[in-house]
């Protein structure tokens, strides 16, 4: 060591390393480089050495401190400013080779080579002094506060007073910290800080922070006063520090809440805070502060610091405090990014916390594992989900979809396997699954489509229950055959997400919901809840075994040894039932992880989940019950009998909002839809079931858990709920057959539907709790109620087995049915009916949502009967309305965006495109775009309904006859539309509240009438109701250019822009006699839309005519299910197609050179777009699609020749 010593000190002579090895009179700041030179009287000159020595702990002989555990730290790039701390431990390792390794560091990053050594402390903890000075030389001390808990030299938890210090040693510690200050007139608050060494009792200085620090409220608290206030009377009159007395009461601990994951070493987080629950004074947490700049909403970014709260607490002891702050953070919620909350919640229940034997190194013996599952890949697309999804009342009437799981048979029972409630979140996965690491012992269940599932490199069988160990990989890969599109992955306890809007379902579109409300991402961390049982069952050599695809559980129960049951699980085994070719295993044919999966059976009885697997397949048959709108009125007889004839072929672009179907076009049963729209399929709107097939134009669409809630197309036919699953399996190219269904049999099927869930055994006879008399006839409509006097005519129809639509009057725009509609629900609502789940009104219409198994069909329908029966005339009444001014930019850029993109991937040609606008004023028999323009900014447009395209989207029509505006709406519908973009469709007007799918005619964009956490402006928006607009408010646009409006909305998103909003009462009489004044001239405007529209129809008959001749709907019909076989050349790789779809883009061509991982092509699926990656460094030898053409998953697109088979120079990847 003495040579090692010798080679330093000559290094460092020519190093510009500083040995301070004077008596320490002075603070020395040094850059040699600079030929800067700052010295800082430390204390009179009178003080001796010795004091000076014990009291800032400097070691000052060479041979003492070069002995010792050292480390280095870096000189600031200013003379006066921060320190940072780069620390190399050296034990028997020479001094001198370290040294040129650490002086390159600092001047790589503070320009100076300076460096100058200090004494390592293993034992260290950090005691800082809180003080406070006038600047005249008077300084008191308000406390100590230790903050030995931290991680990465940053502060985590601090405490007051410190739980090592005697009274003498914080005597010590605060007459140094005052003299320090004093010797240099120190004014207003600061903080000195040691490294305390909890072996040999001494304190070593470290620094002076002259400002107010983040752990200033914990002196705050303990003293009762208030530091901001004293720096502010400080700077403006002074302070007389000999009047100032403090008493110090109690204990006070600061936990740091920080957005890191601690599980990653701290690795700083990112994300939208989803939830907030803060302790502050809440009941079990007397004495707590919380300073926090997050709300729900926010967005943590990574550009600033992590911290997100502090929590502070006070109690009468320390012990009370470390309870107290425990009771704190069991009720404190901040859900969102990963942060350090069940970290602090766990340590400070640690012995070494509880005795306060803590140390600046403390966390690095602590193993915190937290109860949740790591995604490491995601797959195509997991989302998490809940059934039956968001069903509170008042959320589909406004368009919230419910969202949850597709296939809500195989949630369901994965939930039952593992012991579940069935409505836990659970991880929905389509056609291919992620990699998930579990962080916690476990059990788990897979159910649904086959995917090939491994876990530690075994594969495993679905449908069973699976232990899972702490530090397990599951990896869920690709559909292993055509039957099904959708797996489900449930976990003991569920998956702990806050809820929104009363549901953890993930609404991607919407962005909310589930994790950071979108498909799962790598890096994700879901927690999961408790599980009551994490082992499960108990297990037995007669109930449990390895899942190894392909044995049965006897033969493979049969082939373990008593003594040792996994032996017999040998390589050749594990072999012969397909382990995928890149999972290692091992000569034992045992995973190197020790733990082995296992897969339970529940209540010790072997679950079959045949009855739900024989029914996969690629051709589906799917139970309906007729109605609301089917023939004779919308679709002729032979129309109806060819829909349950066709065998419907799934479309590529179905995904969870609708699943799109491809067919014959019915010939309708009318010309038109009359003033609902130009096309025979149009109606007015009404409120969608679940299930629903649904209309647009001449293509059926099945809503899906993400569907709209209110549109105007015809819908002839609703699944069942015991038959909805399977619209979560089909995949694009599979055919349905729509099968009718009686009543009686849709509650049946429904009954034993849910104890097969709950038992996993089948049970065909189940008592029925309704007699015959509760089912009535199974037709379209129900119930007729003919018109009388001031009473129209009023029909009940048939919507699936849990929802009836009632409608009003002729098929007409007519405000006083909707009224009447108005008052009738008002009515329902206020008698409470037991089994009534939600109302939803259209604009002729309203949808009751129904329990049938609570509340009997036949019984709801003598309930609405007897309450219109007492509604009685409305003519008299009024009803509430808001006048909101909106801004509106007419032909705003995103209009064209969403044209152009209908263009490229739906239909090229229509009498719309491609100018939505143009088409308009051709369709009323106007003379021009500003006859348009005119119209929609005089218009006073009413919300008669909402939920119109989602989310509080408007069905608004203009007061005024004269003001409306009759369009056509796309057929087929968008993919995409811009939030905020105005559209006409019908006679109404609709501002689309998300990027959405939609068919109106796109006129312009206006501010965002949906705010998903309702922090923008308080007058519109709330937590419990995140949409702007209420029933019958009257929206009327005012026009401003693109420049502004964007600027607008930017200030509306931020809360700055102040709307004008005028509530009123608006009188049904006034209204009707205001109408009746202008009779004749809104009969001859009538008169001149209706022949425009024939015209503008003609139009549309030769475009759908060329559609049928040239467009690719059609020809995907006979398109063959396999492409034929390529061969691919030796030393080439083929690009596949991830799923069944479009191709969107090809980003290359042949001859190109391309890298590993680059994007080559994409193809267009379920309204995503999903890349091709190449899969090695190379040359495009061969390109076998083109743009717009339909593949199948798994169809070649490209070859590739590999630069390191052919000899060529590898590209820098």
């Amino acid at each position: 060591m003495e040579n090692d010593l010798a080679n330093f000190q000559t290094s460092s002579a020519n190093s510009n390393l500083l040995l301070n090895t004077d008596k320490c009179k002075t603070l020395r700041i040094t850059r040699k480089r600079n030929k800067i030179d700052h010295t800082y009287k430390l204390q009179d000159s009178a003080l001796k050495t010795t004091d000076c020595e014990r009291d800032l702990g400097v070691w000052t002989s060479t041979l003492t401190w070069s002995k010792q555990v050292l480390h280095q730290c870096a000189q600031a790039n200013k003379s006066l400013g921060y320190i940072r701390r780069f620390t190399i431990k050296i034990k028997t390792i020479s001094v001198s080779k370290k040294l040129p390794a650490c002086r390159t560091l600092c001047d790589k990053v503070f320009g100076s080579g300076d460096v100058f050594m200090e004494k390592f402390i293993q034992t260290a903890r950090h005691i800082e002094v809180q003080v406070f000075g006038d600047g005249k030389g008077n300084v008191v001390h308000l406390g100590e506060r230790e903050c030995s808990i931290q991680r990465r030299y940053q502060k985590l938890i601090e405490e007051c007073p410190s739980p090592a210090l005697t009274e003498e040693q914080r005597d010590q510690v605060c007459e140094m910290a005052v003299r320090l200050c004093k010797s240099v007139n120190y004014q207003s608050v600061g903080t000195v800080e040691f490294l305390f060494d909890d072996v040999q009792k001494q304190f070593y200085f470290l620094e002076v922070n002259t400002r107010l620090q983040v752990e200033h409220r914990v002196t705050e608290l303990r003293l009762g006063i208030d530091l901001v206030e004293l720096m502010i009377r400080q700077a403006y009159e002074g302070v007389d520090l000999t009047q100032m007395s403090v008493q110090p009461q109690g204990h006070v601990i600061e936990c740091r809440i920080n957005a890191e994951d601690p599980s990653k070493n701290f690795t700083p987080t990112a994300g939208v805070v989803t939830k907030v629950t803060l302790s502050e004074e809440s009941e079990g947490s007397k004495g707590c502060l919380v300073d926090t700049w997050i709300r729900r909403g926010n967005i943590v970014t990574p550009n600033y610091d992590s911290l997100l709260a502090n929590i502070i607490q006070w109690a009468p002891t320390r012990e009370q405090a470390i309870q107290a702050m425990l009771n704190t953070l069991n009720t404190t919620i901040i859900a969102g990014p990963p942060n350090n909350l069940g970290y602090f919640r766990e340590f400070l229940k640690t012995d070494q916390f509880v005795k306060g034997e803590t140390y600046t190194n403390s966390l690095e013996w602590f193993t915190y594992s937290p109860a949740c599952v790591e995604v490491i890949s995601p797959g195509l697309f997991t989302t998490i989900q809940d059934w039956p999804g968001r069903q509170d009342r008042g959320l589909w009437r406004i368009g919230v979809p419910p969202s949850g799981p597709m296939d809500h048979l195989a949630s369901r029972v994965a939930n039952s396997l593992v012991n579940n409630k069935e409505t836990d979140a659970v991880f929905e996965i389509t056609q291919c699954g992620p990699t998930l690491k579990f962080h916690l012992d476990t059990t788990v269940a897979i159910t649904g489509a086959s995917m090939e599932v491994v876990l530690d490199g075994l594969l495993i069988q679905m449908w069973q229950r699976v232990l899972v160990n702490a530090g397990s990989v599951l990896k869920i890969g690709n559909l292993s055959n055509d039957l099904g599109s959708r797996t489900y992955l449930a976990v003991a306890g569920g998956l702990n997400l806050p809820k929104y809007l009363g549901s953890r379902a993930t609404f991607p579109n919407g962005n909310f919901g589930g994790y950071q409300g979108r498909a799962l991402k790598a890096g994700d961390m879901i927690p999961t809840g408790d599980p009551e049982n994490k082992t499960g069952y108990g297990i037995s050599n007669e109930t449990l075994h390895r899942g190894v695809s392909g044995m049965g559980r006897k033969e493979l129960v049969d082939s373990l040894n008593p003594e040792r049951p996994f032996e017999s699980l040998n390589r050749e085994t594990l072999r012969n039932n397909e382990v995928t070719d890149d999972v290692a295993i091992p000569e034992d044919g045992v995973s190197s992880n020790s733990f082995v999966p296992h897969i339970l059976q529940k209540n010790d009885q072997p679950f079959n989940p045949l009855h739900i697997t024989e029914q996969y397949g690629t051709n589906w048959s799917i139970g309906v019950l007729p109605g609301p709108h089917a023939n004779p009125e919308y679709l002729t007889d032979e129309d109806m009998d060819m829909f349950y004839a066709t065998p419907w072929r799934v479309h590529q672009n179905s995904n969870r909002l609708g699943i799109r179907l491809s067919g014959p076009a019915p010939k309708w049963a009318r010309h038109n839809g009359g003033e609902g729209g130009s096309h025979p399929s149009n109606i007015h709107d009404c409120e969608y079931a679940v299930g629903t097939i649904n209309f647009t134009g001449n293509m059926p669409i099945i809503i899906g858990q993400d569907g709209p809630s209110l549109g105007g197309f015809v819908c002839p036919c609703t699944i069942v709920q015991s038959e909805l699953w399977k619209i979560g399996q089909v995949k694009a190219g599979d055919t349905i057959r729509f099968c009718k269904m009686t009543i009686e049999e849709a509650i049946k099927s429904r009954r034993e539907q849910n104890e097969f869930i709950k038992t996993l055994q089948c049970s065909h006879k189940l008592p029925d709790n309704f007699g015959a008399e509760s089912y009535p006839e199974t037709k379209p409509v129900l119930r007729v109620i003919p018109e009388l006097d001031t009473r129209p005519r009023l029909e009940i129809r048939l919507a699936g087995d849990s929802y009836i639509l009632i409608e009003y009057g002729p098929m007409v725009l007519d405000l006083n049915l909707r009224f009447r509609v108005h008052f009738l629900e008002e009515k329902l609502l206020r008698s409470n009916i037991t089994g009534l789940e939600e109302t939803a009104p259209g604009v002729r219409s309203l949808q009751l949502r129904y329990n049938p198994l609570v509340l009997p069909l036949s019984i709801l329908l003598e309930i609405v009967t007897k309450a219109d029966k007492e509604l009685r005339d409305i003519s008299d009444r009024t009803v509430p309305t808001r006048i909101l001014d909106l801004p509106m930019c007419f032909n705003y850029s995103g209009v064209n965006e969403a044209i152009e993109k209908y263009i490229k991937s739906v239909r090229a040609h229509a009498p719309y495109l491609p100018s939505n606008i143009e088409y308009v004023f051709k369709n009323n028999g106007l003379r021009g775009i500003d006859a348009v323009k005119e119209r929609v900014f005089s218009a006073s447009y009413m919300c008669i309904g909402l939920g119109d395209v989602y989310l509080g989207a408007c069905c608004a029509v203009p007061v005024n006859p004269l003001h409306r505006l009759v369009t056509s709406k796309y057929n087929p519908a968008r993919t995409y539309t811009q939030e905020g973009t105005v559209g006409l469709g019908g006679s109404y007007m609709c501002i689309y509240p998300m990027n959405s799918p939609g068919g109106y005619q796109l006129i312009g964009r206006t501010l965002p009438i949906w705010d998903t956490f309702g922090n923008s402006n308080p007058k519109l928006f709330s937590e419990g109701k995140p949409w702007m607009l209420q029933m019958f408010d009257q929206i009327r646009f005012f026009p401003v250019s693109e420049t502004q409006l964007d600027a607008m909305r930017s200030k509306f998103k931020c809360g700055t822009l102040d709307l004008q909003i005028e509530e009123q009462v608006f009188s049904i009489a006034e209204y009707n006699r205001f109408v009746n004044a202008m009779s004749d001239e809104i009969t001859s405007y009538r008169a001149a839309q209706i022949k425009a529209v024939n015209t503008m129809l003609k139009e549309e008959e030769k475009s759908l005519m060329l559609l049928a001749t040239d467009d690719e709907w059609n020809k995907e019909l006979t398109t063959p299910t396999h492409q034929p076989q390529t061969i691919i050349p030796e030393g080439s790789v083929g690009i596949y197609s991830p799923v069944t779809g479009r191709i969107w883009g090809i980003a290359v061509s042949k001859g190109e050179l391309v890298k590993e991982r680059q994007i080559v092509a994409s193809v267009e699926a379920m309204k995503m777009e999903c890349s091709c990656y190449c899969p090695v460094s190379g040359t495009v030898t061969r390109i076998l699609v083109i743009g717009r053409q339909l593949v199948h998953q798994g169809d070649l697109i490209m070859i590739i020749i590999n630069v390191m088979e052919s000899g060529e120079d590898c590209l820098d990847c």
